[in-house]
C-alpha cells in the first residue's frame, strides 16, 4: 500500500513538473502536442494549409487532459478540444504570419485515434485533429508598402524572378511543430535557409523540438523560389517600329511612326524590395505592373522612352535624308488605361508600350513630291520601289513598314524582307503616242504703199505681217522634258502632268531648253517665210503662264487641255499691186510663201486677211483650203500631218482690197501731195506778193573823207 502511493506521488511529481498548474491558478497553460503544419503554394502569395495535430496533453478550462482522458470524455467534451485547438494552431499561425489572412477549417478528430484503450502512458498514444485552411501572405509580411502585393509576386515570378520568403517559425512551450512547404510543378525551390530540402526538390521543411521546454522557441529560416517555366524569360531588349508612308491625300505623305516596346532593360531605373532577384529585362505587362506598384519612376521612365524614340527618329532622318519633326506620344490605352494592362499568370508582351508620332512628308522618295509622283501613277506611269530608293536597313530596330497608295493598294514590306515592287495604277489610261500640234498664223495686219518704189519706176506695196507660232503639247515623250531616274518608268507626259511638274519644279530647267530649242525652230520657220535671216522673235510668257492654269486635281488629269508654247515676230513683205480706174479695183498681186511639212509634227499654216478683203489663191500641192474666222475674217490653210511623206508647197495669193482699206493705202500718197501741193503754192504765192511790193529809193552810202569833205563845204 505504501508503494502504491509511492508510485502515485512520483507519477504526479512528473506530472506538475512537465504540465504546471492549471489556468485556474493564474499560471501557465499546458499543452504537449507534435503538430505539422504543411503549407502548399498555389501562387507566390497564396497557399492551402493541412495541420495535423497530435495531441499528447490538453489544457481545457483549466483541467489537463491526457490523450487517454480526452478520448474518454470526447463525446461530451470534444467540441471543447475542437475549439482549443483551433485557438492554439490560430494563435501560431497569427503570430508566425503576422498581418497576414488567414482562414482555417473547425478542427476534425481523426476517428482511429479515438479507439485507442487506456493503458499505463495516459498520453500515448496521442489524439490526432486535422484542419484544413488557407494563408494569404500580405505586403507586412514581405516588408513593402505595395498595395497589390498578390499581382506584383505572381507577376514577377512569370518574368523569371525570384522571390525570398524570410519566417520566424515559433514552436510554443511543449509543442514539437515540423514546418513542411509544397511547391507544384511549376514553382521551384533556388535557395533555402536552415530547412531541409526533399530529394525531389519539391519540398522543404523545419522541425522545431520544444516538448521539453517550459518556453516557446523561435526559429528563423528563408527559401527563394521561382517559377519553373515563367511566360517571359527573355534576356534581351524586343523593340519593332511600325512606319506608315500614307499618300492617300495626294499632296503629301503622312508619316506615322510608332515604336512598339515589347521588353526594355529597365534595371537602372527600378526600385524594388529586397526580397526580389533577378529582375533586368522587363515585358511590357512587367512595366505596366511596376509601374502600377510604384516600382518605377514615371519620369525615368518617360525618360528611357524618349531615349528609345530618339534613336529611332535618328535612324529615320538617315536613312530618308529628310529634317523630321517626330514629335512623342505615349498611347494612353497601352499603359495607365490598358483595358488589361498585365495577368500576373501569364506575363506577356502584348500588348506592347506604344510610343506614336507623325509628320507631314511634301517630298516623299528622293527630290520627288508626293503630288509629282501621284501624277506620274496617274497618267499611267511605274515607280519601281527598292531599297535603292526607300532604304530602312539602318534602323536599329526591326520594322514593319507599308505605304498606303490613295487608290487602295497597299505595299507592305519589313527588315526579313528586300523591298523591289514596281507600283502603277492599272486602270490608269495609257498614252500610245505623243499629239502635239504645230499652228502658224501669218496674219496680215497692214498694208502700205512703198513710196519709194514710186521714184524708182515701180509700183509697190508693203505689207506688215504679224507671225504667231504656236506649239500645243496635249502629250510629248517624257524624255523631252524631265530627266527622270532609272527607277521612275514614264513614257509620254501629257499636258495636266507638265502643268504638275512645273507646279513641283521637277522640270524647270529642261522645259526652259525645251522652250529654247523651239525658240530657234521658230526662228527658222519665219526666216523662210520672210526670206531673210534678221527676224526677232519674242516668246509669249503670257500664253504660257495662261496655259499652265488647270484645276490642279491630280487625279483627274488628262490631256485635253494643251500646254501652249507661243512665239511671235513682225516681218514685212513687198509686192506688186494693179490699179484699175473701170471699173475700180484694187489688187496686190500674186504674194507667195513656202510652206514645209516638219518632221514629226502635224503642223498648220493659216493665213488670215483683214476683215473685208477678198483673197483667190492656189498652192502647188493643191491642199490649201479657204475659211472663215467667227469675226469675219478669211484665211487659207495648209495642214502637214506628220505621218506623211516630208512636202512643201508655194502658196500664192492675190488680194482685193475694199474701197477704205484703198483709201487708206493711198492716205499718205493723197496726204504727201496735198502737202506738196501746199508748200509749191506757198511758195509761189510768196513770190508774186513779193513782187507786187513798191521800190524803196536807193540809199547812198559815203566814206568818211567824202562826209567831211561835204561840212566842210556846208
Amino acid at each position: 500500500m505504501v508503494v502504491k502511493r509511492v508510485v502515485i506521488l512520483i507519477t504526479l511529481f512528473i506530472i506538475l513538473s512537465v504540465f504546471p498548474a492549471c489556468e485556474g491558478a493564474g499560471t501557465e497553460q499546458v499543452s504537449w502536442v507534435d503538430a505539422t503544419f504543411t503549407f502548399t503554394f498555389l501562387n507566390g502569395t497564396h497557399l492551402r494549409m493541412h495541420l495535423i495535430l497530435d495531441v499528447h496533453n490538453l489544457t481545457v478550462y483549466g483541467m489537463i487532459y491526457g490523450a487517454d482522458e480526452i478520448r474518454e470524455s470526447y463525446d461530451s467534451e470534444g467540441g471543447a478540444f475542437r475549439s482549443r485547438i483551433f485557438d492554439l494552431s490560430m494563435d501560431i499561425l497569427n503570430r508566425v504570419f503576422e498581418n497576414c489572412e488567414i482562414s482555417l477549417d473547425i478542427p476534425k478528430e481523426d476517428p482511429s485515434t479515438l479507439t485507442a484503450p487506456r493503458d499505463n502512458d495516459p498520453f500515448n498514444p496521442p489524439v490526432r485533429f486535422l484542419m484544413d485552411g488557407n494563408l494569404t501572405l500580405s505586403r507586412e509580411f514581405f516588408g513593402t508598402d505595395i498595395e497589390m502585393i498578390d499581382d506584383f509576386i505572381d507577376g514577377l515570378l512569370d518574368i523569371g524572378s525570384r522571390i525570398r520568403y524570410d519566417f520566424s517559425f515559433l514552436a510554443p512551450a511543449h509543442w514539437n511543430i515540423t514546418y513542411i512547404f509544397r511547391f507544384p510543378n511549376n514553382l521551384s525551390i533556388s535557395e533555402v535557409g536552415k530547412g531541409e530540402v526533399s530529394i525531389d526538390g519539391k519540398e522543404v521543411s523545419w522541425c522545431i523540438e520544444n516538448w521539453k521546454e517550459g518556453k516557446e522557441e523561435w526559429e528563423e529560416g528563408y527559401l527563394k523560389i521561382e517559377k519553373t517555366n515563367p511566360t517571359f524569360t527573355s534576356t534581351e531588349e524586343a523593340l519593332r517600329a511600325n512606319l506608315s508612308f500614307d499618300l492617300s491625300s495626294i499632296d503629301y505623305t503622312l508619316l506615322n511612326v510608332s515604336l512598339e516596346i515589347y521588353s526594355l532593360d529597365l534595371s537602372n531605373i527600378v526600385s524594388l524590395p529586397d526580397f526580389v532577384e533577378g529582375v533586368k529585362v522587363l515585358p511590357s505587362d512587367g512595366i505596366r505592373l511596376l509601374q502600377s506598384a510604384g516600382s518605377i519612376s514615371d519620369d525615368d521612365l518617360e525618360q528611357v522612352f524618349k531615349e528609345k524614340w530618339s534613336m529611332l527618329v535618328s535612324d529615320l532622318r538617315l536613312a530618308l535624308n529628310k529634317n523630321l519633326s517626330l514629335s512623342m506620344d505615349l498611347d494612353p490605352d497601352t499603359m495607365i488605361n490598358c483595358s488589361s494592362p498585365y495577368n500576373s499568370s501569364h506575363m506577356d508582351q502584348y500588348p506592347p508600350v506604344v510610343l506614336s508620332g507623325n509628320d507631314t512628308l511634301i517630298y516623299f522618295l528622293g527630290n520627288y513630291s508626293t503630288r509629282s509622283l501621284m501624277g506620274i501613277l496617274y497618267s499611267g506611269g511605274r515607280i519601281n520601289l527598292n531599297e535603292k530608293i526607300l532604304n530602312l536597313s539602318g534602323l536599329r530596330y526591326p520594322f514593319e513598314a507599308r505605304v498606303i497608295l490613295p487608290y487602295g493598294e497597299i505595299i507592305r514590306w519589313n527588315n526579313s524582307e528586300e523591298l523591289n515592287v514596281t507600283i502603277l495604277k492599272e486602270d490608269a489610261r495609257s498614252y500610245g503616242e505623243e499629239r502635239i500640234e504645230r499652228r502658224v498664223d501669218i496674219e496680215i495686219k497692214s498694208i502700205d504703199l512703198d513710196l519709194l518704189s514710186l521714184f524708182t519706176g515701180r509700183s509697190r506695196v508693203i505689207s506688215g505681217i504679224d507671225v504667231r507660232d504656236n506649239l500645243m503639247i496635249y502629250r510629248i515623250d517624257s524624255s523631252k522634258i524631265l530627266d527622270l531616274p532609272s527607277w521612275i518608268e514614264l513614257d509620254k507626259m501629257v499636258s495636266d502632268l507638265i502643268r504638275l511638274s512645273l507646279e513641283e519644279e521637277m522640270s524647270g530647267e529642261r522645259m526652259d531648253e525645251f522652250i529654247g530649242l523651239r525658240k530657234n525652230l521658230s526662228r527658222e520657220l519665219v526666216s523662210s517665210l520672210a526670206g531673210h535671216d534678221e527676224v526677232r522673235i519674242f516668246f509669249d510668257e503670257g500664253a504660257f503662264r495662261e496655259s499652265l492654269e488647270w484645276d490642279g486635281r491630280v487625279d483627274g488629269m488628262d490631256d485635253t487641255n494643251p500646254i501652249v508654247i507661243s512665239f511671235f515676230s513682225s516681218i514685212t513683205r513687198g509686192t506688186g499691186f494693179s490699179l484699175s480706174l473701170l471699173p475700180p479695183t484694187f489688187k496686190v498681186m500674186n504674194e507667195s510663201f513656202n510652206c514645209a511639212s516638219i518632221p514629226n509634227e502635224n503642223v498648220t499654216y493659216r493665213f488670215i486677211f483683214p476683215k473685208g478683203v477678198d483673197v483667190t489663191f492656189k498652192d502647188s500641192l493643191g491642199i490649201a483650203r479657204e475659211g472663215e474666222l467667227e469675226d469675219g475674217r478669211k484665211y487659207i490653210e495648209i495642214a502637214f500631218v506628220k505621218d506623211g511623206n516630208l512636202l512643201s508647197t508655194t502658196i500664192y495669193y492675190s488680194m482685193k482690197l475694199p474701197s477704205l482699206m484703198v483709201l487708206k493705202v493711198f492716205l499718205p500718197l493723197i496726204i504727201m501731195t496735198v502737202i506738196i501741193i501746199f508748200i509749191v503754192s506757198l511758195i509761189i504765192f510768196m513770190r508774186k506778193r513779193y513782187r507786187m511790193r513798191p521800190r524803196k529809193p536807193a540809199i547812198e552810202e559815203f566814206s568818211k573823207e567824202e562826209t567831211d569833205d561835204l561840212g566842210q563845204e556846208r
